[in-house]
């Protein structure tokens, strides 16, 4: 039985395990990216407009330069939880009563669907934001001209 046991440990791809290592590194780094997006526009949202979200995004696009699909997805991830939270807390805090009327004005019906829509909005800036980060880095720079 011992043998066995030896025998499998020793035949395992060691490729396999860098693989899985790897995998955890670019997951953690990704996390970051979506952290560091998240908390600087928080900051950011406090004493500048709203379109200031849009300027995390591009920096941190810009410096952790991941491909295309994953800088939008965790750019929008990061600043959906953040407006879809404040947007939530908002309608919590008030009894629903800024929601609800913001939903009859723009005739969507639910509340709820007020503070999805904001998540999504905030989720689309930043995402687009953090895309258009990465692209630039990807761009040669040192293309010329004629």
């Amino acid at each position: 039985m011992h043998q066995i046991i030896v025998h499998y440990r020793n035949s395992f791809p060691k490729y396999l395990l860098h693989s899985v290592h790897q995998l955890t590194q670019i997951n953690v780094e990704r996390m970051l990216l979506a952290a560091a997006i998240l908390i600087s526009a928080f900051l950011l949202n406090l004493f500048l407009p709203w379109w200031s979200i849009a300027i995390p995004g591009l920096i941190f696009g810009y410096v952790f330069n991941k491909k295309g699909m994953a800088s939008f997805s965790w750019g929008f991830l990061a600043l959906f939880l953040l407006w879809g939270g404040q947007a939530l807390y908002i309608h919590l805090a008030n009894d629903a009563i800024l929601s609800s009327r913001i939903a009859e004005m723009l005739q969507v019906g639910s509340p709820y669907l007020v503070v999805l829509i904001t998540g999504v909005i905030g989720g689309l800036v930043s995402g687009l934001a953090t895309l258009t980060g990465s692209l630039v880095k990807e761009t040669p720079s040192s293309r010329k001209f004629s």
